[in-house]
């Protein structure tokens, strides 16, 4: 596709005989070949105006691999399907068969979409890239949200931690869009694929966590036509919580303030009040506990939260090893509501 004068190469295919051919992941392979498209010089133009989504196809014999990439300060490539196996070895290959057949067709439906977004970018009046300034390629591509029925529109300022892997965002409502203000307010957008929204929102009735705005599909429509805002996703099962959908979590910004005398006081009435309801917080830590100006505590970060006699209620797979957990944390083990009050003596604050 050309467009700004640019040849696009919003798809790229990587295929061998065979899978290995070459000492190579053909996987690995497709994400190199797309960063080399898209670093040519004639490039610039369509790479400073975008974070370059494209799609591509990686495999080797009868393996394929649907994968997708962007190009933000880096090539960020993932595996949008696992290694599939497109061979026929008996009369009972129907399932596999079929679900290949909907992946394919669901590759055909969005080309044509890239290509119709590449269009719109060529003619879209986007800023200037500047070195050091927010620039809509570095951020993710949901900007608008809906609350009591009304289309809201925000602007990224920056991720809210120096860490690649952050995808929680500092914003701002745009002007025209707060008049119940004389200055933009601020918001943080985060994504998640599970989240604690029952107990965010019992903590945010008494004041416990910011307002929450946002709980949601990323895609708005903006035509408004159901002119509410989106029901809550349902609470997945065990076994669709592994597919469950990304999801977008928009909430009032608390700027941080000093830790006041009686927060360890705090924390254990709150603790009460969330275990007494039959809910877990499950990841009490410093980095979730903030204090506003009045000097209340501010839990964040509810991804894990949810009701202690759920079954799906576990802790993730990939549990970081350099945090001191609480006696019994694991990966995929049930959350408990005295993994909550351990953390809490970790903290080791104590009311003066």
């Amino acid at each position: 596709m050309t467009t700004l004068g640019e040849n696009v190469p919003f798809f790229i295919l990587e295929y061998k005989r065979i899978l290995g051919e070459g000492g190579c992941d053909p996987s690995v392979l497709a994400g190199c070949s797309m960063r080399r498209a898209w670093i040519q010089v004639d490039m610039t133009i369509m790479r400073d105006r975008c974070c370059c989504p494209t799609l591509m196809i990686a495999g080797g014999g009868p393996w394929i691999c649907v994968l997708g990439a962007v190009f933000t300060d880096k090539v960020i490539v993932q595996r949008l399907t696992e290694m599939m196996w497109i061979g026929l070895s008996s009369t009972s290959e129907d399932t596999r068969i079929h679900r290949f057949a909907r992946v394919m067709m669901a590759l055909r439906q969005n080309l044509p979409k890239l290509r119709d977004y590449y269009g719109k970018i060529s003619a879209t009046n986007i800023p200037t890239f500047k070195e050091g300034f927010p620039h809509p390629r570095f951020y993710p591509y949901p900007t608008s949200f809906v609350e009591h029925g009304k289309l809201t529109h925000f602007d990224y300022l920056k991720m809210l931690e120096d860490d690649p892997t952050c995808v929680t965002y500092l914003a701002k409502i745009r002007r025209e869009e707060d008049k119940s203000s004389d200055i933009n307010k601020l918001i943080v957008v985060k994504f998640v694929d599970r989240y604690g929204y029952d107990v965010h929102q019992f903590l945010a009735t008494k004041y416990h966590s910011p307002q929450l705005r946002y709980y949601g599909p990323l895609e708005v429509d903006d035509s408004l036509g159901n002119n509410t805002s989106p029901a809550p996703p349902t609470t997945a099962s065990p076994g669709n919580l592994l597919n469950s959908p990304m999801n977008m979590v928009i909430m009032d910004y608390v700027k941080p303030h000093r830790r006041p005398a009686d927060a360890h006081a705090q924390l254990e009435a709150i603790l009460t009040d969330l275990h007494i309801e039959g809910y877990v917080f499950c990841d009490l830590r410093e980095p979730n506990i903030l204090f506003d100006k009045d000097g209340k505590v501010q839990l964040i970060d509810l991804n894990w939260a949810g009701s202690k006699l759920a079954e799906f209620v576990k802790y993730p797979l990939n549990l970081s090893s350099n945090i001191s957990w609480a006696h019994g944390v694991a990966a995929l083990m049930p959350i408990r509501p005295q993994h909550d009050w351990d953390m809490l003596r970790k903290l080791q604050w104590h009311s003066m």
